[in-house]
């Protein structure tokens, strides 16, 4: 016999469809498998950045050696020619030093800040950007200074070196402090900066690519082989949970979830014992209860420090008694008693002395009634 065929609207195949892919990326496998996706980009990203900043903090370090190597050499020359008064041959000395390589520019100062000579490299437009820039661009002696790209000049490396001469006093081992005689300024181009975090860049996302391909089959397959199980005890767990308290693990391993299965079995096994013994206990509890609720009332008709009857109880007793003699028509008696002086007992003599005073009081008016 041939079953006969269902028609199903194209909408609720869509939410069948779509129902199953929810169901499907909320599932634990789903999300492991997105998480080591997330851990291994994750890692990759954070050695590239690692990398990028080491490469290019080294490649800053080697090209601000290079560039103060080459502007206390380059001081050396003007030292010299400064030395013999001929500022005329600055200007060639400068032309000379910045066609070359690797120097851009060179300014030539004398101690008091005046320009002797200047020159750059051709095609470049620096000693513009220095001028414009004006004092605040002037870097401390020494120290090299990067200069951001703009849309004039590359990203660069800008130094001032001093240029000194130091005289050797004859007959002896020391020298003279050096003598300021000026400085010279010049920079160099900072390219290969970009071009190593480049390389290092793009050998890390390789690898992290690689890494990445590797990652994902083996995620998927090492994640199965843990929820696959999980999902055996959490059917187990559901029948349980809907009346069936036969039920049970056939697990059985020896890592984590295996404990786990054998913990549900013993939690089974211990089911009924535990609903008599919350039975039991509750029986307990509301004895406790009752217990409890009369000792509140006791505590709530009588004064903590004395142990007589507080107020609220003496109006419940002045109107059940008021009503049984206007009832019968008996007599009803209401004795008032007063301490004499015990206020300035109490203030004279402190407030602990005045609670014994009236704990002497009470236990003598207890002693005396029935």
């Amino acid at each position: 016999m041939v079953a006969p065929s269902v028609y199903r609207p194209p909408e609720t195949e869509n939410r069948t469809a779509w129902r199953v892919i929810c169901d499907s990326v909320s599932t634990l496998q789903f999300k492991a498998t997105a998480l080591v996706v997330v851990l291994t980009l994750s890692v990759t990203a954070v050695v590239s950045g690692y990398l990028m900043r080491s490469s290019g903090e080294l490649a800053r370090e080697n090209n601000s050696e290079m560039l103060v190597h080459a502007a206390g050499l380059l001081a050396k020359g003007i030292a010299a020619t400064m030395e013999s008064g001929n500022e005329e041959a600055l200007q060639p000395l400068a032309v000379e030093a910045s066609n070359g390589s690797p120097l851009l520019y060179v300014l030539i100062s004398d101690a008091q800040g005046r320009q002797l000579a200047s020159a750059q490299h051709h095609g470049m437009d620096i000693l513009q950007k220095l001028r414009r820039d004006g004092d605040t661009s002037v870097p401390f002696p020494g120290t090299p200074v990067v200069f951001a790209e703009d849309e004039t000049t590359p990203v660069f490396l800008d130094v001032m070196y001093p240029v000194t001469r130091r005289e050797t006093v004859s007959g002896t081992d020391r020298s003279r402090p050096a003598e300021l005689l000026g400085y010279v300024r010049t920079g160099m181009i900072a390219g290969n900066w970009g071009q190593s975090m480049s390389n290092k860049l793009d050998l890390v996302v390789g690898v992290g690519m690689l890494a990445l391909f590797i990652a994902v089959p083996m995620g998927f397959m090492v994640i199965r082989r843990i929820v696959a199980p999980i999902d055996g005890l959490a059917d187990v767990i559901l029948e349980f949970s809907q009346g069936k308290l036969d039920v049970r693990s056939s697990l059985h391993r020896t890592d984590e979830i295996g404990r786990l299965a054998q913990a549900f079995n013993q939690m089974a096994d211990q089911q009924q014992q535990t609903h008599v013994r919350i039975i039991r206990l509750n029986a307990e509890l509301e004895e406790r209860v009752a217990h409890r609720t009369q000792q509140l009332r006791v505590l709530a008709s009588k004064e903590p420090l004395t142990g007589l009857y507080n107020r609220r109880y003496f109006n419940e007793t002045l109107n059940r008694r008021y009503s049984e003699a206007a009832r019968y028509n008996g007599d009803l008696s209401c004795i008032m008693i007063d301490l004499d002086e015990f206020k300035a007992a109490n203030d004279t003599f402190g407030h602990q002395v005045g609670d014994q005073l009236l704990i002497l009081t009470a236990e003598t008016l207890l002693s005396e009634l029935r």
